[in-house]
Parts: C-alpha cells; structure tokens; sequence
C-alpha cells in the first residue's frame, strides 16, 4: 500500500509526537513507562548504601515503611494512576488516522502532572520518614539519596523517544561500582551534579509535555484541530495542514531542545572533572554508558570493524607474554595512556556531532538527521577504528615475533568468533554430508529467515536416550539407528524446503496468493515427512532394543521431539502482541535445566511420567495447527485484496485466529506447569523441590525474574554445610514466599487468558481501536504484577541471607 510522503510525516509530527510515543513494554507498577515508578527495595538500599552506614535494624525499620510505602503506591496505581492510563490508551486507540481533540490532550496531561505530582509527594513522605527514623548524622546522606530519587523519578516521567530513563552521568558512575578512593575523588562533583540536575530533568520533563501541548494549541486555533488522514490526502488541503504543522513544531521543539541543551551541558562540564580524576581505562568505562544513553545520535558504541579485541584486551594479552623485568611494560603502559587520550578526544567529537544531529532532528521534525553531519560522524568513527588498529599494531611490535604471530592468530580467531556469533547461523552436516542450515531456508518479505522444521539433532538424541533410560549399548544401537534416520531426512525433506525457499510470493502482487499457498502446503508437506520420519525412528527403536524400552518412556520422547521440532511458521499478518508468551519449553527440557544430581534428575523425570500422555494429547498437532494459521492468513489476505471482504473483516478474522493462538499456548503452558507443581515437585526432597518450584514459578510469569535473587536461593540450597535448623528455617522462607508468588502467577494467567477474550474487531465508527484499548489494559496489569513479584524476591534474597553464616554468604558472593 502506498502512503502519501505527508500523510506520513504529519503521522510523524502530530500523532506520534502529540502522544508522546508512549512506550508499549510495561514498567514498574504497570503504567508503561508514562509515570514514575514506585522506588523498590533495591533501589532503595542501593541509594542509601550509597551516603548513608545503616546498622541491621536501621534496615528493619527502612524494610518496615518501605512496605508501608508501596501501599500507598498501590492505592495509587489502583485509582488515579489507572483513571490516567486508561485516558491514554483511549487516546491512543482513537489514534487511527486523525489528530486527538486538544480537550483530549489537555485532559491526558492534565492528569499526568496529577498523578506525577502525587508520585513525588508520596517519595516526599517516604524520605522523611527514614530521615526522622535514622537521625541527625545520617540526615545529610538522607537528603542526597532523596535528590537522586527526585532526578531519576522526573527523567523516567519524560516519555517516549524524549525519555530520559538511565542517561544520567552520575548513575553511569555508580553502575561501574565504584571504590571507595574513587567515591572520594569525585564527591564534591557528585553533589553538584545532585543539587543541580533535578531542577534541569524536571524543566524537561514538563518543557516537553507544555511544548506538544502547544503545537495542538497551535493547530487548533489555525482550525486543524480535527484534521483526518483524508484531509492529508487532498493535495492542497493537505500542503496547508503541514505547513501549519511545521511553524507549529518548530517553535515548540526549540523550546524543548533547549531545556535538553542546558542538561547537557551542565553534564558536559561534570564530564571533564570525572575525566581529570579518574583512572582513564574507569572513565573510558563510565564515559561510554553515560554518552551511549545521552546522546543515542552519536553512536558511541559502534565500532567499524566489528567485534575485535579492544585495545585494552590486546595490551593485556601483550603484558602477559611480556617478561616482569621487560622495560617494554612501562612502554606499553605510556602507549595506552596515550590511546586513552587519543580515544576520548574523538569519542568527544562524536558527541558534539551527535548533538548537532540531534538539533537538526527537532529542528526537521525527525525527518532526517542531515547528511552532512552524518558523514562528519561516520569519518570521526573511522578515525577512532583506525586508531585502534594502529594502537594494536603498536603493542603487537612489542613481542617478540613468534609471540606476535601466536597473539595475532589468537585475535583472528576471536574476530572469527564474534562474526560468527553477530550471523546467528551454525550449519551442521547430517546424513551422506548434506548441509542443513540451523537458522532455516530464507523466506519472507525482505528477506526474513525462521526454522520451519529440523531433524533429531545429535544433542537431542542423547536428552532423548537419557529419558528412556537406556544402558550404554543400547545406546549405541541408537546412535546407529539415527544415522540412518538422518540420511532419509536429507533425502527427503531440505528438497522440499529447498522449492519452498525458492518462491518469491512478495515480489509480484497478482501471484502472491498462488505462491503463498503453494509455498505454506510445501511447509505442510515438510513437516509431515519429518514427523513420519520420526516415527518411524522411534519405531526402530522400540524394535530394536525391546524391552528396554517401557512404553511410558517411548511415548515421553515422542512429547519431547514435538518441542525439538522447532515448527516456527510466520504468519503472513503481524498478530502483534496478543499472539505472543514467553517460548514453550517442554517439562523434560525444565527438568534438565535444573542442573540437579543424577538421581535426583531421574526422580523427576520418572515422577513426570504418568502425565506425559495428557500433555501429549494437548500437544500433538501443535506444528500443523501453526502452518494452517499462517495459511488462513493468507486466505484471508487474498480474500481482502480481492474485495471479498472488508478490512473490519480482515483484521477481526486475523485477530480471532490470534487469540486462539494466544489462548491455546497459554493453556497448553498451565498443564505443564501443573504437571510439573502437582506431579514432580511433591515427589522431590524439599529442598530439590522447593527449587523446582521456584523455577516453574519464575517461568509462568511473562517475564522471568533476575539471577539477583534466582541465584542466590538456588546457591543457598546448595550449600552442602547447611546445618538442620538453616534447611528447615530456609524450606518455611521459601514456602511462605512460594505461596505468594504463585497466587501472582495465578492472577497473571488469568489475564493473559482474558486477553483471548479482548474485542475482536481493530478499528470501530470514529476510529476507536477497542483491540489496543484491551490489550494494553493487560500488559499494564501484568507489569503491575511483576513489579509485585520482584519486589517479593528482594525481600526473600534478604531473608535467605539472613538465614547463612558470614562464610556462607561470602561463598554465594564468590560463586556470581
């Protein structure tokens, strides 16, 4: 479908702009990253460690009104912040084609300075309160951590493209954990960058809201205020709108730029005294993080050349193959002092080219970045890749040359490595030396690549021998038997793809339907001979070694395979979000990962199997259930092209076959997750199965937690020093915590399957999506629950390490 080129910047201008690209992923206490999010546990002790030397029932007492705290934040989030959110998903919804009202605008930020506003006034009261709790001596500390506080809640209120979330200089400072001489060195500009920056993020932070609002105010007044995407079509009409557009957001993104500039500044000049204290390999470190997020434009981070060794890496390699009495150690050590020099005088420059980008980008509305200074940023990176390689050089002609010749192979191995890893592809050889691409056959518009299906690999042979339980020569009969198997496959299946990939079905309109289905029946016909195939395998082995085999086992491998298979049809229609979970991982493939003792894997595994022929009936027809939704996509893509049916058809019927989708995945997840919680954890010792059940938790919600507080109970419960009363006193934290979490994952599964019953139809009269409406509705309400779920896991992490000995804590810390 073709788009006017100003329908398309007036998208750009108005809509986007107006909305304030308001993030689609959920934060926090699920509000999607247009308000701050309430101060964590972690975040809070993080803070304070940071001015304040608290005792343990200091602590216990900050724990105490930090809960007290989130209360009230949830209050918070239940009742205005909800009232606000669902303001701007209807905001956004009406969003199809046509500028919001600007009542509606006023409205959306009036209620987001209100819910802002209350944010900061319940961290006002929190802050207080640990101030009045700790006393004079720690009131200072207090006062920085509530200003930092302050800082980070405004910069995560700036929302969408304009976000200021994690650009901070003084946070990429402490994100490289710094030491305490370093603290030292830098504190009086720590302080100076705390008690100015609020005031600057807070200027951006409402600059930006009263800037959009003034471009809406703009329009409205010179009578664009209820413009439609028709009205941009009509050639005159349509010239007149943009040119009020364009006086509109010149003004108005100036304003905004400029509040950007003074922040900038001020950290620029912050930037120069961390730079003239600190060891230059640290503020090389920090100096990236921080300019990488600031000033995106510049693109600090991308390095020509790729992957290779940093200059760093190889100066240390070149040390290591140095003598301890070799002069050429100080020589090597003023070299790269001097690159570190060298280097931060053109990483400078590219910031300076990056902000210029960035002005041009407000001054044209984002409609390019200006060609000119692109090309001066791209001769800067040049410089910078050209440095490193003489910098390399340099330190390479330090060794003597058998050494160099070592180091340099060893650095080409590792460029290699890196190439390979940046390509995501492995291709691995099966039967009579036919080569099998592991990412799959290219298909797709632009080129797309996915697995459409693979054979038994090597690797899942032997996961699959380990569940039938098979002695050693029964497993070479095996071994043989899937050689075997591998060659029919070769002969059999990549043919089929290969045709399959050779059809182009974009590239020609009037064939695309013929093509498409053509193409969706080869996938079908893959995916058949590779499961008669391996049917045929597991029949031959049943034959072959007998009674070996139990029947149980034979039908358990046939559920695991269904998950190898590795069926990933595309669909034609992008389902967006609701047809998307977290990837299904079979119930043997969660076993495994638990890393457990050999007996303790085969108890699990074996306690597993009577509920394998349950999950195999919801299981078995998953691969061709996929290809047939992709075909029906088509079908009803061809159909709409054709005129058959109206776009409220179309997209109702994309979306029905989305929410079934999304509906049967995630049922299909809840029997595995009660297989795994009601069949194989009670059959564990407790500990071994408290850690299951952690895991599976961890697993059911859509998106997992950290290694934070994951690593340190499954570390804790490994312990082999545990004395009887920490074992016993660690099972009633954990299942008291298990308890609450798994009611979260029980309230998250109800939404995700309440999502399957959302509206059907995209667009309604007025041009009102009730689809996005109810789809954000649920990701705020599940990043509401993860907020939840983490917030629980810092205070389990607390009390687990409460439960251990200094040595064993220091053990834990070691093993990260």
């Amino acid at each position: 479908m073709q788009h006017h080129s100003m329908t398309s910047l007036f998208r750009l201008l108005v809509i986007a702009v107006a909305v304030l690209g308001i993030r689609a992923a959920a934060f926090g206490q699920g509000a999607s990253g247009e308000v701050p999010d309430p101060l964590g546990l972690r975040e809070t002790g993080e803070l304070f460690d940071r001015y304040v030397d608290l005792d343990d029932s200091d602590w216990l007492l900050i724990e105490a009104m930090h809960d007290d705290y989130l209360a009230d934040f949830e209050t918070l989030r239940d009742g205005p912040i909800a009232e606000f959110l669902a303001i701007g998903r209807e905001l956004r919804a009406s969003n199809t084609g046509m500028i919001p009202s600007l009542k509606q605008l006023e409205g959306f930020f009036d209620a987001w300075r209100s819910v802002v506003g209350r944010v900061h006034r319940l961290d006002e009261q929190f802050f207080a309160s640990v101030a009045a709790t700790v006393g004079e001596e720690a009131a200072e500390g207090v006062e920085r951590a509530r200003l930092v506080r302050q800082r980070q809640a405004d910069a995560a209120a700036v929302m969408g493209g304009l976000s200021l979330r994690d650009t901070s200089l003084d946070d990429a400072f402490w994100s490289m954990t710094p030491t305490a001489e370093e603290v030292a060195a830098v504190d009086d500009v720590l302080r100076g960058l705390e008690s100015s920056t609020p005031r600057l993020v807070r200027a951006v932070a409402v600059g930006t809201v009263e800037s959009v609002l003034e471009v809406a105010r703009r329009l409205d007044r010179a009578g664009y205020g209820g413009v439609t995407e028709a009205d941009m079509n009509d050639g005159d009409r349509g010239r007149e709108i943009m040119a009020a557009v364009s006086e509109a957001y010149a003004g108005a993104m100036s304003e905004i730029y400029d509040s950007r500039v003074n922040l900038m500044d001020r950290e620029i000049t912050a930037a120069r005294l961390f730079r003239d204290r600190l060891e230059p390999a640290r503020w090389r470190r920090m100096k990236h993080r921080w300019a990488t997020g600031s000033f995106p434009e510049a693109y600090i981070e991308f390095e020509i050349g790729g992957d290779a060794p940093t200059v760093p890496e190889v100066a240390e390699g070149v040390r290591s193959l140095l003598p301890e009495e070799s002069r050429d150690r100080v020589t090597l050590d003023e070299m790269l002092v001097a690159w570190y020099r060298s280097d931060d005088r053109l990483t400078d420059q590219m910031i300076v080219l990056g902000r210029d980008i960035m002005r041009v980008l407000f001054e044209q509305a984002g409609v390019q970045n200006g060609a000119q200074l692109e090309d001066e940023l791209e001769a800067v990176a040049r410089s910078r890749q050209a440095l490193r390689a003489k910098a390399t050089e340099s330190l390479l002609a330090l060794l003597p040359e058998a050494s160099r010749e070592a180091m340099m192979s060893d650095l080409a191995g590792r460029e290699a490595a890196g190439d390979a890893e940046r390509d995501g592809s492995r291709a691995g050889v099966v039967g009579g030396g036919v080569a099998v691409d592991d990412a799959g056959l290219e298909a797709g518009q632009g080129g797309s690549t996915f697995r459409i299906v693979n054979p038994v690999t090597a690797d899942e042979l032997e996961f699959m021998l380990d569940i039938l339980a098979l002695e050693a020569v029964d497993r070479d009969v095996a071994r043989s038997l899937h050689a075997d198997y591998l060659d029919a496959w070769a002969g059999e299946v990549p043919p089929i793809l290969e045709v399959a990939a050779a059809r182009t079905p974009y590239e020609d309109d009037d064939a695309f339907g013929k093509e498409a289905l053509l193409r969706n029946g080869e996938y079908l016909a893959a995916v058949q001979a590779t499961r008669r195939l391996d049917e045929r395998l597991f029949g031959d082995f049943a034959t072959a070694i007998g009674t070996s085999i139990t029947p149980e086992r034979l039908v358990a491998v046939r559920l695991q395979r269904i998950f190898d298979r590795a069926v990933d049809v595309e669909p034609l229609s992008a389902t967006g979000r609701f047809a998307t979970s977290a990837p299904e991982a079979s119930p043997f493939e969660i076993i495994d990962g638990m890393d457990f003792d050999p007996t303790t894997r085969a108890n699990a595994i074996a306690a597993l199997l009577p509920e394998v022929p349950g999950l195999l009936e919801v299981y078995s027809g998953v691969d061709e259930d996929r290809i047939d939704a992709a075909r029906q996509d088509i079908l009803d893509s061809v159909a709409f092209d054709e005129k058959k049916i109206d776009y409220v058809d179309f997209t109702t019927s994309v979306n029905r076959r989305a929410l079934r989708i999304l509906g049967d995945r995630e049922r299909r997840r809840t029997r595995i997750e009660a297989a795994m919680l009601e069949a194989v954890v009670p059959a564990l010792e407790s500990l071994s199965s408290i850690e299951l059940e952690f895991e599976v938790a961890d697993r059911g919600m859509y998106a997992r937690g950290g290694d934070r507080t994951t690593g340190v109970v499954r570390r804790a419960l490994r312990l082999p020093d545990l004395e009887p009363e920490q074992i016993d006193t660690l099972a009633t934290i954990l299942r008291e915590h298990l308890e609450r979490e798994l009611d979260l994952l029980a309230r998250a599964r109800t939404f995700r399957l309440e999502s399957s019953r959302l509206p059907e139809i995209v667009e309604i009269d007025g041009g009102v999506s009730t689809r996005y409406d109810g789809e954000q509705a649920v990701q705020q309400e599940l990043g509401k629950l993860v907020f939840q779920r983490d917030e629980l896991r810092e205070r389990l992490r607390k009390r687990v390490l409460s439960t251990l000995s200094d040595e064993q804590r220091r053990r834990i810390d070691a093993s990260r």
